[in-house]
């Protein structure tokens, strides 16, 4: 085998092992189902396996936290929010399915409890469907 050759068989072997790693940490880490992706200004979070909080002057985009329910009982998402202007939606998931868990629109406030949560991971997406302004928004397991 001549020199050349062991070189393109050299690259092709370590991009295999490249291609083969990256496989390898998206299917241990359960795939990479929700990313976040946004604008902001002034935005402020806190993400601890009990509670996320986000509060923003403007945001667009998407948001997600991730909660855990440490608990072997079903437990509740406790939900609070505020906007000023703008319209957005929160979402969980927990069974590997998106559902809804409220909507905000200009001017409205939520406080209230929803969805009951298995043990194990919980995602939460925050979406804005354009611009929003002066928000707060936390999810919490209770």
């Amino acid at each position: 085998m001549d020199r050349k050759t062991r070189v393109i068989y050299g690259i092709i072997a370590a991009v295999s092992i490249s291609v083969l790693v990256i496989v390898l940490t998206v299917i241990r880490s359960g795939g990479i189902r929700y990313r976040s992706s946004f604008t902001a200004t002034m935005m402020v979070t806190t993400n601890t396996s009990k509670t996320m909080k986000l509060s923003f002057s403007t945001f667009r985009g998407t948001k997600v936290g991730t909660l855990r329910n440490k608990s072997d009982a079903e437990v509740q998402l406790r939900f609070k929010g505020k906007l000023e202007s703008g319209t957005l939606s929160v979402y969980y998931d927990c069974d590997g399915s998106k559902k809804k868990l409220f909507d905000l629109h200009a001017g409205e406030q939520v406080d209230s409890v929803g969805a009951r949560i298995p043990k194990g991971k919980v995602t939460i997406i925050v979406e804005t469907d354009g611009k929003c302004e002066e928000g707060k928004i936390e999810v919490s397991i209770e």
